[in-house]
């Protein structure tokens, strides 16, 4: 209701939820932190390592999604994320995240936006953490990775 410009990406999306959802559901899960920005952090002075320390937005999803939210920090802090990241998934699993991650990525990118608008559109004033939401269901960017995802 509050982008009626956008209903035929809604009802495109409805139509096709379980699709949606049993693709969301496909990836398996892990902890995810979805608040990653510099003030949640505690930073070594020699920068060799760092602790998060607020712990609020904790939840459960797709690793991709922690590599979205990284992006936030500073470019040295991220890479110093993906770079440990890696290595800790090299480890476990014999080879390199990559392999697994491209439909977590066609999903982040329909998903994420998706959840933006929804949690944004609850509050009284749209917030600017929000706006490429908004901005890809009104031009049509949605839509388009919306029907690669989901046809």
């Amino acid at each position: 209701a509050r982008f009626p410009e956008a209903s035929e990406l809604f009802q495109f999306i409805l139509s096709r939820f379980d699709r949606l959802r049993n693709l969301i559901y496909k990836p398996s899960f892990t902890l995810t932190y979805n608040d990653f920005y510099w003030t949640n952090f505690a930073v070594r002075k020699d920068k060799q390592a760092a602790m998060m320390f607020d712990y609020n937005l904790l939840g459960k999803g797709y690793r991709f999604s922690d590599f979205r939210n990284v992006q936030s920090l500073a470019e040295t802090a991220y890479q110093a994320f993906l770079d440990e990241y890696e290595r800790l998934y090299v480890k476990k699993h014999g080879h390199t995240r990559h392999e697994e991650e491209h439909l977590e990525v066609k999903i982040d990118e329909v998903a994420a936006p998706l959840f933006s608008l929804i949690v944004a559109s609850r509050q009284e004033q749209f917030p600017q953490w929000a706006e490429y939401a908004k901005a890809e269901a009104l031009d049509g960017t949605l839509a388009d990775k919306a029907k690669r995802l989901l046809l």
